[in-house]
């Protein structure tokens, strides 16, 4: 076992021995604290539009397609602290595809070259979200900012020649909003989309997630969500350090508990 998801179980059971009751974070004038660790099924590639392939990638100055029908396991962790309206959000996860492909160089489309890749994406946000409208238990809106911190982790091994890594990171800044609803019998359900990017990191990032939770006993609920993210990236470099991705995406779905104090 990780040592996240180790924490994650310390945590909970001594939550469900101490607490009676879990607190109320929508519509509280007083302190809130959720935590949420999660399984992540998660898909890496090019995104698909109107029936096109996938975007490939532009790594160094190969076209090397990156994609898989599979959903691999990973992992992501949220937490929140919230006071009254404002809320303090963290995310992190990291999500990795491993996978033969055939690329080719830029100038040559005909070349194919067998190889294969190993890929890593990782993501840290950092946002700070205040409720407006009816200050209510039952349901929020919720307008959220902040900074998206994304790397990327690639290595490409083609026959015959050696391995060739690319490493890359940027800080995209974020704006979007969140609504949570209560659906009764223990249900409850959230809803986001963000826009990022704008040139300052990536040329243009956007998300769109959903959530369903169900609340177990006290401080205790499970939630599956989905969540899509899908970027534009361009270090602005050419010839072996190019990294490009036109509409590179993860997404998945993510199962978890949720610890609310």
């Amino acid at each position: 076992m990780s040592p996240v998801w180790l924490l994650s179980a310390v945590l909970v059971i001594t939550a469900l021995a101490s607490q009676p009751a879990a607190a109320q974070d929508r519509g509280n004038s007083d302190w809130s604290f959720r935590l949420a660790p999660y399984l992540w099924f998660s898909n890496l590639g090019g995104s698909e539009d109107l029936g096109r392939p996938p975007a490939d990638q532009v790594f160094g100055n190969l076209i090397v397609p990156v994609e898989d029908t599979l959903l691999k396991k990973a992992w992501a962790v949220r937490a929140e602290i919230g006071k009254g309206r404002s809320r303090l959000w963290l995310h992190v996860s990291r999500a990795t595809i491993v996978n033969e492909t055939e690329a080719h160089p830029e100038d040559d489309p005909d070349d194919i070259i067998p190889g294969a890749y190993n890929m890593a994406w990782g993501t840290g946000e950092v946002f700070g979200a205040v409720q407006v409208g009816p200050f209510s238990t039952a349901h929020a809106i919720e307008l959220y900012g902040g900074a998206r911190y994304t790397r990327h982790d690639q290595t490409v091994t083609l026959d015959g020649a050696a391995p060739r890594n690319i490493n890359e990171s940027w800080i995209d800044p974020v704006l979007g909003v969140r609504l949570y609803s209560e659906l009764g019998r223990r249900f409850w359900a959230a809803f986001n989309t963000d826009l990022g990017g704008f040139s300052l990191g990536s040329e243009f990032a956007w998300t769109l997630a959903g959530e369903l939770g169900f609340r177990v006993a006290g401080p205790l609920d499970l939630t599956m969500r989905y969540n899509y993210q899908e970027v534009e990236y361009d270090n602005g470099k050419t010839g072996g350090d190019a990294y490009r991705w036109s509409n590179g995406v993860q997404q998945g779905w993510l199962f978890g508990a949720v610890l609310k104090l």
